[in-house]
């Protein structure tokens, strides 16, 4: 089981992250949403390690949570500049002895004898994805995995999913394409200012997105009002 307890993650003085607890257990996929400055990606960079919380306890199994348990997909993958996609993928090939190139490629078929810099933005989020699956950790954290991905893409990126769940991976996936999480997630957990305000698991699912959009509604109707008089 992964499990946080008592997560706070700030910068400077302002807390971002307030005494969160998250559990998730193996073959599980949880959806996180929230709005914009809600959290989600301090978050999933808290859990990665690129900046550790301030404080709280996180665990894989029963043990410390290592770096080596989780692989994060970023919104926005870095890429050195004239590499291919085959050069890129080698980097992680080499070092994750499992991790099958050809057979990835087979099912995205990339032009991975070209470079990275010629690619579109879904084909950039697919190669990314290649990589950190085939590191074959526990735990996967991506963070808008949808964004950019054309229909074939997307269904690609659902199949395979699922397939990791059915492999045991612990997932938490954040998607502003709120149908790509209800088609995907066992349960979401709605992220609010720094907190898990409720989670609800897929009897709920309708519920919570009517629940979010009139949140949104009540927060912004009086101020897109004053725009017309």
């Amino acid at each position: 089981m992964f499990q946080l307890q008592a997560i706070n993650c700030a910068y400077s003085d302002h807390q971002v992250i307030k005494n969160l607890d998250l559990v998730i257990k193996p073959g599980e996929l949880k959806g996180l949403v929230g709005l914009n400055g809600s959290g989600k990606t301090t978050l999933l960079n808290a859990i990665s390690g690129i900046r550790p919380p301030q404080t709280g306890y996180m665990s894989w199994q029963g043990n410390p949570l290592l770096p080596s348990h989780v692989a994060y997909l970023e919104t926005d993958s870095f890429f050195y500049p004239r590499i291919t996609g085959k050069e890129y993928l080698a980097l992680f090939a080499k070092r994750y002895k499992r991790f099958d190139v050809a057979a990835w490629n087979k099912v995205f078929d990339l032009p991975l004898k070209h470079q990275i810099d010629t690619y579109s933005t879904g084909m950039k989020k697919q190669l990314a994805f290649m990589a950190i699956a085939g590191m074959d950790r526990p735990i996967l954290l991506l963070d808008e995995p949808f964004r950019g991905l054309d229909l074939e893409a997307n269904q690609k990126m659902k199949l395979i999913l699922e397939a990791l769940k059915g492999q045991g991976k612990a997932l938490l996936v954040t998607s502003h394409i709120f149908e790509s999480l209800l088609n995907i997630s066992d349960n979401i957990s709605y992220l609010k200012s720094g907190n898990i305000a409720f989670e609800v698991g897929k009897p709920e699912f309708g519920e919570l997105e009517e629940r979010i959009f009139a949140e949104i509604e009540v927060g912004q109707r009086e101020e897109i009002k004053t725009l017309f008089g």
